[in-house]
């Protein structure tokens, strides 16, 4: 039979056990959001690719958003608007939108390498404080 201090101290060890789940969890979701923006940044470079061999007066389809387009004549197809933060447009070159982009996604990689590790260490605690339980509860 089970002690009342070593079932406090199991008890102690499944919420922090529960907990560290949730963390996990939520370190996740953040990992499928970064993945998620690499993948729409290299999209996006993709797209500029393509723009850049589409003549000037050309028709083509724009993006809006929410799965609606529009027919668009394209009068520039050297330049683009791109989001600096903050909602603020700097008008770039194609070339200097897609280094924009890869200092993005070099960012990403970071973030992502530092979310992994987090995740890699939290998995590991997880798993240190699983044995701990399984060991209280042989007492």
């Amino acid at each position: 039979m089970i002690n009342e201090e070593t079932k406090k101290k199991l008890q102690e060890k499944y919420i922090e056990f529960q907990l560290l789940q949730q963390q996990i969890q939520e370190v996740q979701e953040q990992r499928r959001l970064i993945t998620q923006r690499s993948m729409e940044i290299n999209e996006t470079k993709n797209s500029l690719d393509e723009l850049s061999n589409v003549e000037k007066d050309k028709y083509i389809l724009s993006q809006l958003g929410s799965g609606t387009i529009i027919k668009t004549k394209l009068v520039d197809s050297k330049k683009v608007f791109v989001n600096a933060g903050a909602n603020v447009l700097v008008l770039k070159t194609i070339s200097e939108a897609k280094e924009f982009m890869d200092k993005q996604l070099k960012e990403l990689d970071e973030a992502l390498n530092n979310v992994d590790y987090t995740l890699n260490k939290a998995r590991e605690h997880l798993h240190t404080l699983q044995k701990s339980i399984v060991e209280l509860s042989k007492e």
